[in-house]
């Protein structure tokens, strides 16, 4: 989806479209400026190039729910500043800043500029790096030089973008790439604070679920009875994620069936795949996946 605009008014119809509860403000009323969304498989980035401004976030309301995303905002070319949290990070190419898009954050760019926004579900985020916390982390800088290698990716993604339609296998490998780079440039970000129990049984309840994915038992009783707490305080831990014990062991589960399917294309059967992700029952499994994915696992194995 690409969106073009020629001055200040329709740039902010689009921002807004895009960026909930954003607005723009600029001196010059002409202003050019487009925005492009690319979705490949479980990549989502935005690429936006426009003139000097300040963009505002939640300035003037406040969001009714949670996303369940983190932005990584990626500098590209121009200057800016983002501010979040009490923090402020210049913006030279190459680097990179953490965003919480349910708390209020400003970005002044001083120059004409591009970047780049990725957006992580943060389930996803946790799941490899359990100490998570976006409210604490929101408004730090990741990594240069991961951001620096990120930023190539999507620029050749974003470049390439039609191509990518025409060839499956390379699409998914595109998009696993640049989910694990911009999951690996989060490792750069760092707020130090004391650990506390909540946290610790986060971490312990992920690695719990990644060691026993595989068990058709593996439910949010069955966890709390294995931690010796209350199926609420297990329920606490994913609220902190924006998403529920079920949702998060369904989605572990799918994650863990397509890595099978992509891998052993041909060599198990559906029945086999359901079976050994935790599913009791592959008619179920098959719904499923087919939500989530769009085809059936049948099918998703001819590609």
């Amino acid at each position: 989806m690409n969106r073009r605009a020629d001055g200040i008014n329709a740039w902010n119809d689009i921002v807004l479209e895009s960026f909930s509860g954003s607005s723009v403000d600029a001196a010059a009323s002409e202003f050019p400026a487009e925005l492009a969304r690319c979705s490949i498989e479980e990549l989502n980035f935005i690429c936006v190039e426009s003139q000097p401004s300040q963009v505002h976030r939640w300035a003037t309301e406040r969001p009714s729910g949670s996303s369940g995303i983190a932005l990584l905002h990626l500098q590209d070319t121009g200057q800016g500043v983002n501010h979040q949290c009490g923090h402020s990070v210049p913006l030279a190419p190459g680097n990179g800043v953490l965003c919480n898009p349910d708390q209020q954050y400003t970005v002044d760019f001083k120059t004409p500029y591009r970047m780049f926004i990725v957006e992580l579900p943060i389930r996803r985020i946790a799941g490899r790096r359990p100490m998570f916390d976006l409210e604490q982390d929101a408004g730090l800088g990741v990594n240069a030089h991961k951001s620096r290698m990120l930023l190539s990716l999507l620029r050749s993604a974003w470049s390439e973008f039609e191509f990518l339609g025409d060839d499956e296998d390379w699409r998914q490998c595109v998009s696993r790439a640049g989910v694990e780079l911009a999951l690996g440039a989060l490792g750069g970000v760092s707020c130090p604070r004391p650990v506390g129990p909540s946290m610790e049984l986060r971490r312990a309840v992920i690695e719990h679920i990644r060691c026993h994915i595989d068990d058709p038992n593996l439910r949010p009783s069955a966890i709390a009875a294995k931690f010796g707490v209350s199926r609420r305080t297990i329920q606490s831990v994913f609220e902190k994620m924006s998403t529920t014990p079920s949702a998060y062991i369904l989605d572990e589960r799918l994650r863990a069936a397509v890595e099978m399917l992509r891998e052993e294309k041909g060599s198990r059967t559906i029945t086999d795949v359901a079976l050994s992700s935790g599913f009791s029952d592959s008619a179920y499994f098959s719904r499923c996946f087919h939500k989530k994915f769009g085809v059936p696992p049948r099918l998703y194995m001819k590609r």
